[in-house]
Order: structure tokens, then C-alpha cells, then sequence
């Protein structure tokens, strides 16, 4: 079931639970700090292995915080969690976030398994330029959740 269809059309229907929210909002947080690192740190990675492993560590952190609150958007909308390129069509489907949007998502969480689990050769100058674009598309991810949410706990 998508996103769109767990989405409650009731007008009453509230996040109230504090803890939650702040839990939406570290995980934001961290994924906004770790882009910038990445970011920082992929300008030496083609001439340095430290800040390689630092850039591509913390991008992957950055499309997990992504992934987790994809899952607890699922979660919270009366739904189950599913695979993350599932949870991030139903972002997409919920107009959470573009689907152009959505489409950089999965690219980033493709990237991350690539850079994670070394599946192929990895061309470092590709890399650092699709993790800057898909850096910018989960920034905006981020900007649609927020605004979600203050939907969500303004009702």
C-alpha cells in the first residue's frame, strides 16, 4: 500500500507525541551535518584515502537518516516500514517530495551500497559529483519532511 493511501484524511489526526517529533528532528539534523561533511571532505578524495572513507562514510550516514525517517513517516501514517526504495516512492506518492526528487534518493541509496560494500571499481570523480547532487536532492527531502511535519503537529 502506498504512502498516499495511509495518509489519514481526517483533520484531527496529530503527531502529539513529543519524543517523536524530536526523534524527526535529530535524524534531520544529523543527515544536514553529515551532507556538509561529505560535502567538505569529497574535495581531497580523489588525492586522499582519509577523506575518501571520511566523505563516503558520512554520506552514508546521510542516506540513512533519509531511510529511517522514510520508515518512520511509514510507521506514523498507520503504515509498516518496507524496502527503503519503496519508502522513498511513497514519499514521493504522499507529495512529501517531487518525484524528481525521489528519483535522486534512490540514487543516493544505490551510491551508498556501491560505496559501502565496494561492489564494483568506484570512479572517485564520478562519485564525489553524484554525491554532491544527491547531497542538494536529500537537503530538499529534508525541507519537504519538515514541512510534513509541522503539518502534521499543527493540526
Amino acid at each position: 500500500m502506498q504512502l498516499a493511501q495511509l495518509m489519514p484524511r481526517d483533520s484531527r489526526w496529530v503527531l502529539v507525541n513529543p519524543e517523536r517529533t524530536l526523534r524527526y528532528a535529530e535524524k534531520i539534523d544529523h543527515a544536514r551535518l553529515r551532507i556538509g561533511q561529505a560535502d567538505n571532505w569529497s574535495a581531497e578524495a580523489e588525492h586522499d584515502d582519509r577523506s575518501q572513507l571520511a566523505a563516503w562514510k558520512a554520506f552514508q550516514e546521510a542516506v540513512e537518516c533519509v531511510a529511517d525517517v522514510a520508515s518512520m513517516i511509514a510507521v506514523d501514517t498507520g503504515g509498516s516500514p518496507h524496502d527503503d526504495y519503496h519508502n522513498i516512492d511513497a514519499l514521493a506518492a504522499a507529495s512529501i517530495v517531487s518525484t524528481t526528487t525521489a528519483e535522486q534518493l534512490r540514487r543516493g541509496n544505490g551510491l551508498r551500497n556501491r560505496l559501502v560494500h565496494e561492489y564494483e571499481q568506484i570512479d572517485v570523480t564520478l562519485a564525489v559529483e553524484s554525491l554532491k547532487e544527491i547531497g542538494d536532492a536529500i537537503l530538499v527531502a529534508l525541507e519537504g519532511v519538515e514541512r510534513w511535519l509541522d503539518a502534521m503537529t499543527k493540526r
